[in-house]
């Protein structure tokens, strides 16, 4: 639960705003380690960017 108390242009913030998540993210497990997803695009999207990301004169980025 997080607790605002600012405000934003003109609208007052809500006092207390509940976050969404879709899947584990940051829940613990009975040994309190983060819960990692089965499945995550993470390392495939570094390949790809490894794969397929230029400068632009054709030179890979990294």
């Amino acid at each position: 639960m997080l607790t605002v108390t600012s405000r934003v242009a003109d609208e007052e913030v809500p006092k207390v705003v509940t976050p969404v998540t879709i899947g584990p993210t940051w829940k613990r497990g009975s040994d309190g380690r983060v819960l990692l997803p089965e499945y995550t695009l993470g390392w495939h999207c570094l390949a790809w960017t490894a794969t397929y990301l230029q400068h632009h004169v054709g030179a890979p980025w990294r």
